[in-house]
């Protein structure tokens, strides 16, 4: 469940850097990076469907970013909890 909320977060929320193109100039390359939402690039597909863009842009307006990252960071913690309890199980044995 913590990876899928994570996922969700990332591409519809999290802008991402994305390589567009390398040149090389007087032995050196210079980069030209793209910054953008994965969501709005796929929006930008002609080989995407209106349906399906109606429901990824749906979906993204019925998430709360904020109770989305409370539930991740929440889940987080839980994690990082049990993994100290059982380490600490490991230790005393």
């Amino acid at each position: 469940m913590l990876l899928r909320l994570i996922t969700v977060r990332n591409n519809l929320f999290m802008p991402q850097m994305k390589l567009v193109s390398r040149v090389r100039e007087k032995g050196h390359v210079k980069r030209v990076y793209e910054l953008d939402i994965p969501l709005n690039r796929v929006l930008k597909l002609d080989e995407v469907n209106a349906k399906t863009k109606a429901k990824l842009v749906k979906l993204r307006d019925s998430i709360d970013i904020v109770r989305l990252s409370e539930k991740i960071e929440e889940l987080s913690e839980a994690l990082t909890q049990a993994y100290e309890k059982k380490l600490r199980r490991y230790k005393d044995a």
